[in-house]
């Protein structure tokens, strides 16, 4: 009895963690989404790029590549720094578009700024969401099925060992019979 409630307390503590990284993972996705939402409306500054260079990573799946840029901008008097090209911007395998934002960043010196009025440090140069902004959510929400299926599994009388006698009662003829 105690090995069983431990092997309980085992896999809630289990799921628990699992759950908080799909949690976090639905939380940080949303926060994008609506950021990237919010930002089509963001006030806009001039901005100056201080650096912007494409750089690639090479890892055991393949090469993946990404815009960095640094810029700076005023609001108000106050000089802040950014680096972000749009919310739910990240590293792909595709090279090619990288390299497109790269040279477009790269041909003037001067840039568009939407900062958030309400935190003037936060900016982005491309509003609006993209694709890859809801990939957050996708996985987050895969990652809760999942364990809310090992959940409903291991506590909601579904336990893997009562599997083979539930599949032999549907399975017995006299079952079949009364269909």
């Amino acid at each position: 009895m105690m090995s069983r409630i431990l092997g309980y307390l085992f896999v809630f503590a289990f799921l628990s963690c699992f759950v908080g990284v799909g949690v976090a993972m639905l939380g940080y996705g949303t926060y994008g989404i609506v950021q990237a939402k919010r930002s089509a409306t963001w006030p806009t500054v001039r901005g100056e790029i201080e650096s912007c260079k494409m750089h690639s990573r090479r890892d055991s799946e393949g090469s993946s590549y990404g815009c960095e840029v640094d810029y700076r901008y005023q609001v108000n008097g106050k000089s802040y720094q950014g680096d972000r090209i749009a919310f739910g911007y990240n590293n792909t395998n595709y090279k090619q578009p990288h390299k497109q934002i790269e040279r477009h960043l790269k041909q003037g010196r001067y840039v568009q700024v939407h900062y958030n009025p309400q935190d003037p440090s936060q900016s982005v140069l491309s509003t609006g969401t993209s694709s890859n902004a809801w990939l957050p959510i996708v996985f987050g929400t895969t990652w809760l099925t999942i364990c809310g299926s090992i959940w409903a599994l291991c506590f909601c009388g579904g336990s893997v060992e009562k599997l083979p006698a539930r599949l032999a009662e549907l399975n017995h003829p006299s079952a079949l019979k009364t269909r």
